[in-house]
């Protein structure tokens, strides 16, 4: 009987163990310790300032603190407020047990009371694990947490079950975590808390909604004052630290919300992944950026009178190729016009903006800026059979001969669409992908000729970022948001083009005589420093553009509305061009700490590989002793060209040039049209004027007969008219890239007799003019018959056809 006693008794003692072991060493819920997601990502720019901070999992923020990195008198404050055994117990403190539990019977209510900090981690842990609503607080739920607090326990030391608690307590205000809490309350992080700060936070986590001190800060000083006592009872405090902690008066700091550059903070926060860090340093300049949406706000009433609402604007600095400043819509705020939107990455047609990589693909393959261009009416094939392709310029007059330097300077279309035509519609496409164009996800055929004029969609970052290759000397950089110390510092660097075309554009962009013609001086595209800059202005004035670099940062502004209705009246140089013109010395103040010299070059390039010569200002060739008129260009060194043959002298009886007005004679005689002083004159000069150019100088009246020439013969009536233009047959395209107004053909025929033309346009009079001059006939959708009919009644008729 003894025996079988003693059996039992040790059979009992074993389940007891058993129990005890299983207690202690049973399983954890799975992922109860997972702290993925449990604390915020503080975005901060590169000087540290903070742009954004995006909450944890469940909206709380969140900083979260090493174990052993605990500060001493928030532990103390800690222990003394929520649990003065937990340095002694195993999770479970009995006596606070046992207290609490008498005090539920004689309340006859069980309310919380007796939890050790492990309990409490517990109870945060699940709570943050769980998916639902956390589950009534009964019985059996406080056994499953006593149970979990001992396994607890038995995983984890002291100082980690402690800075559980200390990462995962709530303070009040959606925050979570002592680091976090005190920073928001008193500005500072955890480890420079003053006892009397320790105790005011320790004081919190019983009731943080009640404890609120942004609302009632009075209202948490008896807790305060209690755990000071407790510090001072447990000798965590001398008397003499605790009457100083008593008398200490709590100043607490203020910590809204910061949302500085949000279309650039939310593509950070993209860009990091699931798992997000702690903090986040980014290439962002937090001054740069305020003064970038000052400006924009300064031109707010400006832009609402072309009716546009949204603009994007970024500056980049070349050297690092770090984003230095990111407005992506102007206001973030105003929904009722898509600010949320991030302009900086949205597609959009960059009108003239990629005309300077027409040119630099077109210097690569030999040509220069000395290079002649036909500014005339011209006509040009399309991967549709029959159909060709007849650019006007903005406008709608032409121009005859330009040189490469004044057509790009002056964004002249014609010219632009025959460069493109010479290097090459495949190469040009494959030139932009290069330079980091990513939205050219079409064949060739499909973007044609109007590739140049920007009949393609292109992000402003990206645009910005091509700049940018020119300013570095024709190496392109990738751009990045984070500064190197957060990433992995890969500098993706890539040559695009040589030295001395990225020279030749810089060059040619920074010139303000060349662009003269076209924009006049003065204006946004001038500063006190050289500035390389172009504008662009897209189809029915629905995006305009602003782009510019100097040696230290590229700026790119657009402007537009989101919903794509189209602009009142506004081009790059009225819209973009302001905004453009003031972020860019707000940027070189900010990044140079002064505007730069005069004379310092927009680029790193130098004027390597070329030679300043004189040149013919019409041909381009060398200048010759005929030339009216002759420049300097940056020319090639390693080769010469050949003497200007478009200018001789005139022989009696040949044709003399001659400004067709008083208005251009000065113009004439810059550009090699007529006679630069009167030896010249009296001797007279002759244009030997190509063929391509010849009707072009016949209309614009540049080629007079001289007085001692004899009379053509006169025709014999019965001579047939003809049409020149349009030819019989054509096919044309509508150019999207100009207004209605220049959407015209130029009608021209040629005739025997003498006397005015008329005319028709499937029966209907359009006007009248003289042989081998043209009027011009706005192009209307549809297959049309085009009629000359002189005043003997002869005709000629051409069909064409207009899409």
């Amino acid at each position: 009987m003894k025996t079988r006693r003693l059996a039992l008794c040790a059979g009992a003692l074993a389940l007891l163990a058993a129990a005890i072991v299983w207690l202690r060493i049973g399983p954890l819920p799975a992922g109860l310790l997972d702290s993925s997601g449990a604390e915020s990502t503080v975005i901060v720019d590169r000087t540290g300032e903070v742009l954004y901070e995006a909450r944890a999992d469940g909206g709380s923020r969140t900083a979260l603190l090493r174990a052993d990195a605990l500060p001493p008198s928030l532990v103390a404050a800690t222990v003394a407020a929520e649990d003065h055994r937990f340095w002694s117990h195993h999770g479970i403190d009995p006596l606070a047990t046992a207290r609490a539990v008498a005090r539920g019977i004689r309340r006859r209510h069980f309310s919380e009371g007796g939890s050790t900090i492990t309990q409490q981690v517990v109870k945060l842990l699940l709570a943050r694990r769980a998916a639902s609503p956390p589950e009534p607080r009964g019985f059996a739920t406080k056994v499953r947490e006593a149970v979990l607090a001992l396994r607890l326990e038995h995983r984890l030391d002291k100082r980690d079950i402690l800075a559980l608690y200390l990462n995962l307590a709530p303070y009040g205000n959606q925050l979570v975590g002592a680091e976090r809490a005190s920073r928001a309350y008193f500005g500072s992080g955890a480890a420079l808390l003053t006892p009397a700060q320790a105790a005011f936070l320790a004081a919190l986590p019983q009731r943080p909604s009640r404890f609120n001190p942004y609302h009632d800060p009075e209202r948490v000083r008896p807790r305060q004052r209690y755990v000071i006592q407790r510090m001072e009872a447990s000798g965590a405090l001398a008397p003499d630290a605790a009457r100083e902690a008593l008398a200490e008066r709590m100043s607490l700091k203020s910590d809204p919300p910061v949302f500085l550059a949000p279309h650039f903070v939310q593509r950070v926060l993209a860009a990091t992944g699931d798992v997000r860090p702690s903090r986040v340093t980014t290439t962002l300049d937090a001054e740069l950026q305020r003064d970038v949406q000052g400006i924009i706000g300064s031109q707010r009433a400006a832009l609402l009178k072309y009716g546009a609402h949204n603009v994007a604007a970024v500056v980049l600095d070349n050297a690092s190729g770090e984003w230095l400043a990111w407005e992506g819509s102007g206001d973030y705020g105003d929904l009722a016009h898509g600010g949320t939107i991030d302009g900086v990455v949205t597609p959009r047609q960059p009108g003239s903006a990629l005309k300077p990589f027409t040119y630099a693909l077109a210097f690569e393959e030999g040509e220069t800026p000395a290079t002649v261009l036909p500014d005339v009416p011209s006509y040009f094939p399309t991967a549709q059979t029959g159909i060709l392709y007849s650019p006007r310029n903005y406008d709608g007059q032409f121009r005859g001969p330009l040189l490469a330097r004044r057509a790009l300077a002056g964004s002249e279309n014609v010219p632009a669409v025959a460069m493109a035509s010479r290097v090459g519609v495949p190469n040009l496409l494959r030139f932009l992908r290069r330079a980091g164009f990513t939205s050219f996800d079409k064949t060739a055929a499909y973007y044609g000729l109007g590739l140049t004029l920007g009949d393609a969609e292109v992000r402003l970052d990206e645009l910005v970022a091509a700049y940018s290759t020119f300013a570095r000397g024709g190496v392109f950089v990738k751009p990045t948001l984070v500064r190197a110390a957060d990433r992995e510092a890969v500098r993706s660097a890539e040559t695009v083009m040589s030295s001395r075309t990225a020279f030749w554009i810089s060059d040619i962009l920074g010139d303000a005589n060349a662009r003269a013609f076209a924009f006049g001086r003065g204006g946004s595209l001038e500063f006190p420093f050289a500035v390389a800059a172009k504008t662009g202005t897209s189809q029915a004035y629905r995006d305009n553009w602003a782009i510019g670099y100097t040696r230290a940062v590229t700026v790119g502004v657009w402007v537009g509305n989101f919903d794509r209705s189209p602009l009142v009246n506004s081009s790059g140089v009225t819209g973009a061009g302001p905004i453009f013109h003031a972020i860019m010395l707000a940027a070189e103040r900010r990044v140079a700490g002064g505007l730069p010299q005069l004379d310092e070059a927009p680029t790193e390039a130098r004027a390597e590989q070329v030679e300043r010569r004189a040149i013919c200002a019409l041909s381009g060739m060398a200048a010759g002793r005929w030339c009216p008129a002759q420049i300097d260009e940056w020319m090639p060194s390693e080769a010469h060209g050949a003497e200007c043959t478009w200018h001789r002298p005139a022989k009696p009886g040949g044709e003399r040039l001659r400004p067709a007005s008083s208005a251009d004679a000065r113009d004439a005689s810059e550009r090699g049209w007529g006679p630069a002083s009167r030896e010249e004159s009296r001797a007279g000069v002759v244009v030997n004027w190509p063929a391509e150019f010849r009707s072009w100088a016949q209309s614009q009246r540049l080629l007079v007969r001289a007085a001692d020439r004899p009379p053509a013969p006169a025709a014999s009536s019965d001579a047939r008219l003809l049409v020149l233009n349009p030819p019989p047959g054509a096919v044309y395209l509508i150019d999207p890239t100009l207004r209605q107004a220049f959407q015209t053909l130029p009608l021209r025929a040629s005739a025997a007799s003498r006397g005015p033309i008329e005319w028709r346009v499937d029966g209907e009079r359009v006007g009248s003019c003289d042989a081998d001059a043209t009027i011009d006939w706005p192009l209307v959708p549809g297959a049309h018959t085009v009629t000359a009919r002189d005043a003997h009644g002869h005709q000629s008729d051409a069909v064409i056809l207009v899409k």
